[in-house]
């Protein structure tokens, strides 16, 4: 009987694999025959939704219940990802209820120009797979998370999480957590998200807030966040329980930088009753932060709540910082603490924010922005390889393979210097992503030329400003590109 229920088991599977569809969007209509709207209401559980048109955008009229399905957002006509708008305010563009597995590739979710929702709701039960997406502009108002309220499992990575806004009583400019929710983050960058002040609120970036009996769980690797904001506690990262009764928060961040937030701690662990709200931070960079009031740096900071049972916990191992307060411990963990993170020799490049601080500039590569750390820096080589209880990223945020020892914070500094501008000019300007080179500062059409290491021609051809050329042809990683008589060194990824 059971080898019978088995191979009933079995067959079911097989058939729902074989049924699956890819159903192909043909043009950017409203409706009717081609348009996203027919293709999603044609779609069954398992089937793929893709693009293929002259086209850049699709509009939303609504919030679009989810199914169970995947929307890979690539548009195979441009090679360029779609970008999603919400045309009705205070809708968000997606939910999922308990039970839907939703699967978002290559598409931007764009929220300029109108007061809106959440852009996806995902309640507890569900499953949210998030991957090379961009989420910006989006402004949630009341609503707690900017891009996402995330109640169940989620995986987000390789995504993009820039200037979205909530006023929510949780918080979360860009992702909210709570709930029994179990969610995984890799690759992906938070920049310059915004919390307002509303209540105990915070996490200009991320709030996880523990409401339930089960455990809210947030694990995060090779992820940027800069330049968040928070009115109050947080300016990435909050970690919360508000309740009389012990709900946990846990919040694990490896390989992470934490730079140019605002808030009171960049990272804050807060309890206002009972609980137990915990983050515990692995060969990351927290530095460059500011309080709330832009008055002081601020980076790790432990609020406990009246009830003496509670714990708040913020651990770190190998671990940069300026600023904590009394309660973090860092004894015997390889932490290093910087005096005057303006002098400190961490980033590549720094610039001035909060009237007269200092924070890295960041630099965007291959879709990515991060904050990239100089030749010396002390963070180099300052990790732990191998830690117990954690599982340390063999490559950081932009794929390089990270080196025995690895560094401290998401990226390894690149000594192939993939974008080396000539030194006697810095008016032309050259972009890589994806294995394509862009340029701005050209006066009109130039010829372009890419040579191997080697100095062998490997390409020839004509280029204008801001127009995209596809290098994927070549085998080479390591070029040579030559233009208006500049030359840049570029590594191909």
């Amino acid at each position: 009987m059971k080898t019978k229920s088995l191979l009933f088991v079995l067959a079911l599977a097989t058939y729902f694999t074989l049924s699956a569809a890819t159903i192909t969007v043909t043009n950017g209509n409203a409706s009717g025959e081609g348009s996203f709207a027919q293709a999603y209401t044609d779609a069954v559980a398992g089937d793929v939704i893709n693009f293929n048109f002259d086209g850049t955008e699709i509009s939303l009229a609504g919030a679009v219940v989810m199914k169970s399905i995947t929307i890979n957002g690539l548009n195979a006509f441009n090679g360029q990802k779609m970008i999603l708008k919400q045309t009705t305010a205070s809708q968000a563009f997606f939910t999922l209820a308990s039970g839907i597995t939703g699967t978002f590739q290559n598409l931007v979710f764009d929220g300029t120009g109108i007061l809106g929702n959440t852009a996806i709701t995902a309640a507890n039960g569900s499953t949210l797979n998030i991957e090379n997406c961009v989420f910006k502009n989006i402004n949630a108002q009341a609503n707690n998370g900017g891009a996402a309220r995330i109640q169940g499992v989620a995986n987000i990575s390789g995504s993009l999480f820039e200037n979205n806004i909530t006023g929510g009583g949780y918080g979360g400019g860009a992702l909210c957590i709570y709930n029994a929710a179990n969610v995984t983050i890799d690759k992906c960058s938070f920049i310059g998200n915004t919390s307002n002040t509303n209540g105990n609120s915070g996490g200009g970036a991320i709030v996880a807030r523990g409401t339930v009996a089960n455990a809210c769980n947030v694990t995060i690797t090779n992820s940027t966040f800069a330049n968040n904001f928070s009115g109050k506690t947080g300016g990435a990262i909050l970690s919360s329980v508000q309740s009389s009764t012990a709900y946990t928060a846990n919040v694990k961040a490896i390989n992470c930088t934490f730079t140019g937030n605002q808030g009171d701690g960049a990272i804050s662990a807060l309890t206002t009753s009972n609980g137990f709200a915990n983050v515990y931070l692995v060969n990351s960079i927290v530095v460059n932060n500011v309080s709330a009031a832009a008055d002081a740096y601020s980076d790790l900071l432990e609020t406990k709540g009246s009830n003496e049972a509670s714990v708040v916990t913020i651990e770190p191992h190998n671990v940069i910082y300026s600023v904590a307060s009394g309660t973090v411990v860092t004894i015997d963990r390889n932490c290093i603490q910087v005096a005057d993170p303006a002098t400190a020799n961490i980033f590549k490049t720094l610039e001035t924010f909060a009237t007269d601080k200092k924070r890295p500039a960041l630099t965007e590569t291959s879709g990515h922005k991060v904050a990239e750390i100089s030749a010396t820096s002390i963070a180099m080589n300052a990790g732990v390889a191998t830690l117990t209880g954690y599982t340390i990223p063999t490559v950081d945020q932009l794929g390089a393979t990270r080196p025995a020892t690895p560094a401290i914070g998401a990226v390894e500094y690149d000594f192939t210097n993939s974008i080396i501008p000539n030194q006697d000019n810095q008016s032309v300007k050259i972009k890589m992503e994806n294995r394509t080179v862009s340029f701005s500062g050209l006066s009109g059409e130039q010829q372009i030329k890419v040579y191997g290491l080697a100095g062998n021609l490997l390409h020839k051809g004509l280029i204008n400003n801001n127009e995209n050329l596809s290098l994927g042809h070549l085998n080479a990683n390591l070029v040579v590109v030559r233009v208006q008589d500049k030359s840049f060194k570029v590594l191909l990824k």
